[in-house]
Parts: structure tokens; C-alpha cells; sequence
């Protein structure tokens, strides 16, 4: 019998050994804090015995690594390379790619307007994602707009309602906590056999997700359900931040559109594709029934994960550019407006043509790559 994994269920056998196998490795050299004392001990002995009578020169001790001599310079691995990541631990590529992903990015919060003529939008307080574009300068890629105290309460009613909910989708909402790698798995046949590569490349940008989510929160300082009324009484712990955009919603929206861009065939994979969306969408909602999320929040998470797509596709040439001002905008909510996919025309605008060429991002494309051939089953013959 295997092991119950992160995915939900129960790890093969070939899963298990692989595991095995690297804790194994990792217990030799002690362990992911370091070497204990008796294991560096026992290693500088070794070395001590084994070398007795040797004599180390240019010539037969420190010789260049042969894997360098293809591409080495004054005897070192030509520098800058992504394809060096092969050779590096995944915590530590993902690290890598996440400073280039986030180095491009700009947050700005814009005060709203008080001038008598001012629009309504812009009287709105608003938070700015920009990006540094080719050309060297920065482009805004979306504004959300921050509702008012007397939207957010138009919604309250819409959050007691669906708490009659909460029983029947518990476990849903329970086993959502965390990222739902069981749920795309299940469409998508991810595997830490198969698919090692996709994996790393779902965790990397559920990281990006996460601290672009996390500044703009910070910026719209939105208060959740439960400070508006405490008989929500939410299922959940509140989390301690804010409530728009909805973490889970730009999270599962992000992952559902990448998996579309990375699985590639839009004909083979379009049910497969409405599948993750609907999933998508019902995790944003769970949030809803559990009354630590507004309707609104998943709507504006659905907005930011459209652009987070778009600025993966720019920055691994899967696109000629990213649409730019796209914006959420909240004059619509009411009372009974729940988020709906086919319905989110409501709540935001992009104007048309308008788009950015965003630079290349090497590291990002590597791992890109790594992934999309785990899904080509004639590489494997």
C-alpha cells in the first residue's frame, strides 16, 4: 500500500520509491539542515585515508568538469545560461524565476479623484499593476478599483444567503485551503512521476500569484465579510488580510488559464479546458459559501489572473503582447450580483488594441519548455 499523498490520495509505487530514494540521499549528507557532526567527521576521515600518499597538482587534481568543455569559458560554464537551471534544486529555480517574474512589475495606488467633474470611476481609489516594457518605460496592464463601505454591504446579503450552503460543500471548502493540486489533478493528470516539471511550474507562479495578490490587497485594504457583521459567523478562520482581489479566486483562475496555454491543442483540450475554468469558478465560490469572501472579490481575482496569464504568455513568446489598461471596475455591484464567467463583461473593460511587448524571460521559458514536453508522449519512445 502507498503512502496518501499532497495530492489527496494514495502515492505509486515508483512515487514512493523516488521519494524514498532522495530522503534517503538527503539523510546521508544530513538531511536538509546540514551534515551532523558524526557524518562530517566520518567524511573528513574518509577523504584523510583515500588520499594518504597523493599528490595533488593542476594536472590531476582540479581539473575543468568535462560537461563544461562545450560551452566553457577561461575553464568556468558560460554564465547566464537558463539551461544551467537543469542542475539546480527546485526550491531554489523557483526562487531564481520569481525575481525575474517580479522584477518587472510596478504597483502604484491612485488616490481618487474629488474634483466636482470627476466620474464616478474616478472618484474610486485604485490600485496600479504596471510593467516594464521593451521600449524601457512602464505601461499600467490593470487598475482595480476599491468598491465603496455602501457596495461591499449591497453584497452582505448575497454572503447570509449562500451560508445555507456550507454543509453540503464542507469538504470541498475544507480540502480547498491549501492549493487544489488533488482538483487539477484530477482534470489534468498531474503526477510527481509524470509530470515533475508542471508541477514546479504550477508551484512557481502560485508564488507570483500570491505576491502580486498580497500588494494589491495591502494597497485596497478591503475589509472581509465578518467586519461587517459578526452573524456571518464564517465556517473559516478569517484570514488576516484583505479581502479583494480573493486569493483563491486569482489563484485558481491563474493555474485553469495556464494549463490551458501549456496543454496547447484548443480542439482536444476544450472540454478539458471548460472543466478547469468551472472549477476554477466553483473554488472562488466556496469562498463565498464559507463567508470570508464578497462575490465581488472572486470577480476582481478572475480580472487579475487574466492579466498574470498574459504577462506569462508575453514573457515566454507566447504572445506578441499583453493587453494593457485593463481595468475592474465595481460601478455595477449590487445586491444580487453574484460572479458569473459568462457575465464578466460586468465588471471590467479593456480597450481594444491596446497591448505592451514585454522582454523574454529565459528562466521562465526554460521551465516553460521542461513542462510542455512532459505532455508530448512521443518524446518517451
Amino acid at each position: 500500500m502507498g503512502r496518501l499523498s499532497a495530492f489527496g490520495g494514495q502515492e505509486s509505487q515508483e512515487s514512493q520509491e523516488s521519494q524514498e530514494s532522495q530522503e534517503s540521499q538527503e539523510s546521508q549528507h544530513g538531511g536538509r539542515a546540514g551534515p551532523s557532526m558524526v557524518l562530517s567527521r566520518a567524511l573528513n576521515a574518509i577523504r584523510q585515508d583515500s588520499q594518504t600518499g597523493l599528490e595533488i597538482t593542476e594536472d590531476n587534481g582540479w581539473q575543468c568538469d568535462p560537461r563544461w568543455a562545450q560551452d566553457a569559458i577561461d575553464k568556468l560554464p558560460e554564465p547566464n545560461q537558463a539551461r544551467h537551471l537543469r542542475r539546480w534544486k527546485p526550491s531554489f529555480r523557483s526562487a531564481v524565476i520569481l525575481t525575474e517574474l517580479l522584477g518587472g512589475l510596478e504597483f502604484e495606488f491612485r488616490p481618487g479623484s474629488s474634483k466636482p467633474e470627476a466620474t464616478k470611476q474616478d472618484k474610486a481609489n485604485a490600485a496600479l499593476l504596471k510593467h516594464r516594457i521593451v521600449a524601457g518605460s512602464t505601461i499600467t496592464l490593470l487598475q482595480i478599483d476599491r468598491p465603496t463601505r455602501e457596495q461591499f454591504e449591497r453584497q452582505m446579503a448575497k454572503v447570509f444567503s449562500r451560508a445555507t450552503q456550507r454543509e453540503a460543500r464542507a469538504g470541498e471548502i475544507l480540502t480547498q485551503l491549501k492549493p487544489a493540486y488533488a482538483y487539477w489533478t484530477a482534470v489534468c493528470n498531474l503526477s510527481p512521476v509524470r509530470t515533475p516539471k508542471t508541477l514546479e511550474l504550477i508551484s512557481t507562479l502560485l508564488e507570483f500569484s500570491m505576491m502580486v495578490t498580497q500588494r494589491i490587497k495591502h494597497m485596497l485594504a478591503c475589509p472581509r465579510p465578518i467586519e461587517y457583521s459578526r452573524l456571518i459567523q464564517p465556517m473559516l478562520p478569517t484570514p488576516e488580510h484583505g479581502t479583494l482581489p480573493s486569493g483563491h479566486a486569482t489563484e485558481a483562475f491563474f493555474i485553469a488559464s495556464v494549463m490551458t496555454l501549456l496543454l496547447g491543442d484548443k480542439e482536444t483540450e476544450a472540454a478539458k479546458d471548460m472543466q478547469m475554468f468551472r472549477l476554477a469558478r466553483r473554488i472562488a465560490d466556496n469562498r463565498v459559501v464559507a463567508g470570508v469572501h464578497f462575490p465581488a472579490d472572486s470577480a476582481a481575482g478572475f480580472v487579475l489572473a487574466k492579466t498574470l496569464t498574459g504577462v506569462v504568455a508575453a514573457r515566454i513568446g507566447k504572445s506578441g503582447g499583453v493587453e494593457a489598461n485593463r481595468r475592474f471596475f465595481v460601478d455595477g455591484i449590487t445586491q444580487s450580483r453574484d460572479f458569473s464567467l459568462d457575465q464578466v463583461d460586468r465588471w471590467t473593460e479593456v480597450p481594444e488594441g491596446e497591448s505592451a511587448k514585454l522582454p523574454k524571460s529565459e528562466l521562465l521559458s526554460w521551465l516553460w519548455n521542461e513542462a510542455e514536453r512532459e505532455f508530448k508522449y512521443e518524446l518517451d519512445q
